[in-house]
């Protein structure tokens, strides 16, 4: 039997040509041979190859497309030059590109070296400034702390520029104990001599021209200020034994800085009469005295005898009483030489009264004078001054009589004797005459 469809033989119990797989004529349909599906099978398999190879030469033809277009360099990488071909067509390679250079490592350096910390102002108030060396900024910097300082504190200072400067800081911390500052003086002797001078001068410069200094005196810390210092001054006065007359400068907060001035206030002038009991009221407040003003310590000056009288004042006293003798008989007289035989001391006799009245000094001068008649004659004037004290600096009274008057006339004597008995009778009962001894020697003679 052959397959009518392609001629193929095909045995008497097929159904189906084994080539082309058509039924063939006579036999009853049975199911297609596993062959058939075998074909099918075949196929997908040939399917699937090609569209693997597809795909393959897709991933080809797109790699050779990138490898024909320009890379981008890399950051890191340097571009070279291709080489360069020669005239005659040689090609010379080009040189090698140069290597990254290495970092150069920072110098190191001490910020703090050739820095300079300095203190000023005074001790519990005391400030810090830095002073930097050239390339560096004091803002690179800090203090710790910078102000209210104490002598003895510790102050940190740092370096806060880092590596920003220029070079590795070998260190960034400096710890410095605070030294140099004025201290408010508590004694006299911390008192420095170019501050006292300062303050010497600047008080005088308050008052008049012809003040002298005598000595200081220094009050400890008091609810208002850390100390007082007071500088005594005595000026000459405009009459005879009005003065000298006694200032006192005041200053507050006295440092033991040479500028001392720079820091201390002046508070007040005040004027005495008496230094002893100036000299008493620093005492009662506590102050400390000057050496210089030791002659005040013993008491008071006043004078309550002829032994009182210094040999100073007791010239003194002489000159002024010999003006006053030729200021009362000038007008009346031709006043010749005047000269003061000597002095006297009229006592109180009450207890009571004398210890608040330290009496009086009397001097008798001697004048030689002619009357308007041409007649010559010696007149004795006595001169008196009332609550008379000493002082290292000259002698001086609160009240000065002069020459005696009666009955707003002149009491002059042409006898020394009579002199003296007509004053005892006037004022003996209340007052006791006391005689220096050239008046005793005169009245003697």
């Amino acid at each position: 039997m052959f397959c009518p469809r392609c001629g193929k033989e095909a045995r008497p119990a097929d159904a189906y040509c084994a080539r082309c797989g058509a039924a063939l004529p006579g036999q009853t349909a049975k199911p297609a041979p596993k062959r058939r599906r075998r074909a099918f099978v075949l196929g997908a398999a040939a399917l699937c190859l090609l569209l693997a190879g597809g795909a393959l030469w897709y991933f080809i033809a797109r790699g050779s497309a990138d490898a024909d277009a320009p890379r981008e360099r890399p950051s890191h990488v340097r571009e070279t030059a291709a080489p360069a071909a020669a005239p005659d067509g040689t090609v010379t390679e080009s040189a090698a590109p140069d290597p990254e250079p290495t970092p150069t490592p920072l110098p190191e350096r001490d910020p703090f070296s050739g820095a300079v910390l300095r203190f000023s102002g005074v001790s519990g108030a005391g400030t810090a400034e830095l002073r930097v060396p050239g390339g560096l900024d004091p803002a690179d910097f800090g203090i710790d702390p910078p102000r209210a300082l104490t002598n003895g504190d510790a102050v940190t200072v740092r370096f806060l520029g880092g590596e920003a400067r220029g070079f590795r800081p070998t260190r960034t911390e400096l710890e410095v104990t605070v030294s140099g500052l004025a201290e408010y003086v508590r004694t006299l002797s911390a008192l420095s001599p170019a501050g006292l001078k300062a303050l010497r001068a600047d008080a005088a410069s308050r008052l008049g021209p012809e003040a002298q200094a005598l000595g200081e005196a220094l009050r400890g810390t008091g609810a208002d200020c850390e100390n007082a210092l007071c500088l005594l001054f005595w000026e000459p006065g405009a009459a005879p034994l009005a003065g000298p007359g006694y200032r006192a400068v005041w200053y507050r907060d006295v440092t033991d800085a040479d500028d001392c001035l720079s820091t201390a206030a002046y508070l007040r002038t005040e004027d005495f009469d008496d230094p002893y009991a100036w000299y008493a009221a620093r005492a009662a407040e506590g102050a400390e005295p000057g050496a210089d003003l030791a002659p005040y310590a013993a008491g008071d000056g006043w004078v309550r005898g002829l032994a009182d009288l210094t040999p100073a004042a007791l010239d003194a006293l002489r000159a002024d009483a010999c003006d006053a003798a030729r200021a009362s008989l000038e007008g009346e007289y031709a006043v010749g030489a005047v000269r003061a035989l000597g002095a006297c001391f009229v006592k109180n006799n009450d207890a009571a009264a004398a210890a608040a009245d330290a009496g009086v000094v009397a001097l008798v001068a001697e004048a030689a004078v002619t009357a308007a008649n041409g007649k010559a004659q010696t007149l004795y004037i006595p001169v008196a001054y009332a609550m008379v004290f000493c002082t290292p600096e000259g002698c001086r009274c609160g009240w000065e009589i002069g020459a005696l008057e009666q009955d707003g006339l002149p009491v002059r004597f042409q006898s020394l004797k009579v002199m003296f008995r007509t004053l005892r009778l006037t004022v003996g009962m209340v007052y006791d005459f006391e005689l220096g001894p050239e008046l005793e020697e005169a009245l003697r003679g």
